[in-house]
């Protein structure tokens, strides 16, 4: 039978080749990119492998960010018929290297390339095979195992950590429900990876009940990532799973994406009922066009999000070619007026396969190469402009998005006590609900509120602005007379813990110290 390695490219990661993103913290990396030590922080896997690997017969080990040394290690126990590698654009040069390994000590192995990476047109230079859609289904028709059995859900559970401390409530099992989006936005791969269709994983609402349910019974785990590009859309499947929870009695929280289209058509209170908790939402420019920001106006569609407690990521791009730093500035106004929990700003970016690539590309607009050629990989991460905007240089787009994400920071303080703040606000709206989906949430509230009060008082230094810091003192004083005085354990964990753990957590970033991720070893039938 077949023997299987499938890998991600090798640390580090980050640097001038590869862009500011590139690291695997999404907090670090997007969302909370100028927050420092208060910041919530979790290392990522690449999801993909894990699926294909559950999914086949043949006996497969994945690996996630190994070393050099690690992933040769891991040839050499081989042999391997077929490794596979999964990368981003921004990561080909770590591609060819990890290639360059594979063609070295495990010379008998096919190399088969997989991920968002493999629509730049010189990925497939580097390998026998590049598999450039559903993973799951051309790795079975490789290995000869029968095509359209239906999929199997990996059992993926990870934690967060704040301050570099374990947050116990914290920890989340990863579902992926479906890939691709049919709203084919011009910038988005996942769109055009697969055809602007979407395709389900999980078909309907009692299967997915049935795969959150039986991981929770396994690994006692009840909050879930559930990646979906638009999980939402389809409001039968979503409801169907509110139907089961309520007839089961089991009630489950997740995040997922969304947009102000699908989310305008349900009431916070269904939200809740489904098991929503919190939403990446795609705001893009306002005058970009897209079809999914139709919707409730923002700033009340966050309102109501927030009185049950749930909440939002916000996603805004700047480098629309109708975009000024005046036209920026007013569409962030309307972004801040709505009090996002997170914002994600990122530059327009031409990743390769999609119509925005294949326009600019037409235009000539390319900085760093003439048409056709393509521009450094490092320019589609969403943090350097990678063409020629109408009025602004790439300096200046830069530039436009540090003031961007400052403006945020200033405005609203540190992500994590925005969250805290919703969380409260949700616990003291549904604490005395009727409805079980609700007292179930205001439970869950009540839980991660109690663990991190100690937090805020410890932040209170560390305010942006004098501001923020009357916000977080009302914040603490609404703490405490929501929950009593605090006993002697939990104001030696707010005197002594956590500080010592922000000052640790400063330390780190300050040195640029253990902020690689480890190698993550896993095994299917060996």
């Amino acid at each position: 039978m077949s023997r299987l390695l499938l890998t991600t490219v090798c640390r580090p990661l980050g640097g001038p080749d590869q862009g500011p993103s590139m690291g695997v913290d999404v907090m670090k990396g997007q969302l909370c990119v100028n927050q420092g030590a208060f910041r919530t922080s979790g290392v990522g896997v690449a999801y993909g492998l894990e699926y294909i690997a559950a999914n086949l017969d043949s006996p497969t080990v994945v690996l996630h960010w190994p070393s050099r040394r690690e992933l040769v290690r891991e040839l050499r126990r081989g042999p391997w018929e077929v490794v596979g590698i999964s990368f981003t654009f921004q990561l080909i040069p770590k591609m060819v290297e990890a290639v360059r390994l594979v063609r070295e000590h495990a010379p008998g192995a096919r190399v088969v390339l997989g991920g968002y990476g493999t629509a730049a047109p010189e990925a497939a230079e580097h390998a026998d095979l590049v598999c450039a859609g559903d993973g799951i289904a051309y790795m079975r028709e490789l290995l000869g195992e029968q095509v359209g059995e239906p999929v199997r859900h990996p059992t993926l559970v990870y934690g967060n950590r704040v301050l570099s401390l374990p947050v116990r409530a914290g920890r989340k099992a990863v579902v992926v429900s479906g890939l691709g989006c049919a709203v084919g936005c011009d910038f988005c791969a996942s769109s055009h990876k697969f055809g602007r269709r979407y395709q389900p994983l999980v078909p309907d609402g009692d299967e997915l009940f049935e795969v959150m349910d039986d991981i929770w019974r396994r690994t006692g785990v009840d909050e879930f990532q559930l990646l979906d590009e638009n999980f939402l859309v389809d409001r039968e499947r979503a409801m169907r799973l509110a139907e089961r929870c309520e007839q089961a009695g089991r009630w489950f929280e997740f995040f997922t994406f969304s947009s102000v289209a699908a989310l305008s058509r349900y009431s916070a209170d269904e939200l809740c009922r489904i098991g929503v908790s919190a939403v990446w939402v795609g705001l893009e420019g306002r005058q970009a066009g897209y079809a999914k920001l139709r919707g409730e106006p923002l700033a009340e569609l966050c309102a109501r999000l927030r009185h049950h407690g749930i909440l939002v990521c916000g996603s805004m791009i700047i480098g629309y070619d109708y975009q000024t730093p005046q036209i920026v500035d007013a569409e962030l106004d309307a972004i801040l007026e709505a009090e996002p929990h997170y914002l994600q700003c990122l530059i327009y970016g031409p990743t390769p396969g999609t119509p925005l690539w294949e326009r600019l590309d037409g235009e000539g607009r390319w900085l760093g190469g003439p048409p056709g050629e393509g521009v450094p990989h490092g320019r589609c991460d969403g943090y350097e402009l990678g063409f020629h905007h109408p009025t602004l240089s790439s300096a200046q787009m830069s530039a436009l998005q540090h003031h961007c994400l400052d403006r945020d920071l200033h405005h609203g303080g540190f992500s994590l006590f925005r969250v805290i703040e919703t969380w409260l606000e949700g616990w003291l709206n549904l604490r005395d609900a009727t409805s079980p989906h609700l007292q179930a949430r205001a439970r869950i509230y009540e839980r991660k509120l109690r663990a991190c009060r100690p937090l805020v008082s410890a932040g209170l230094p560390h305010a942006p602005n004098d501001q923020v810091r009357r916000r977080m003192v009302v914040l603490r004083s609404r703490l405490r007379h929501g929950f009593g005085r605090r006993g002697l354990r939990e104001r030696a964990v707010e005197r002594v813990v956590i500080p010592a753990a922000a000052a640790w957590t400063r330390l780190k970033l300050r040195q640029d110290w253990l902020q690689e991720p480890r190698l993550t070893r896993r095994t299917y039938r060996c």
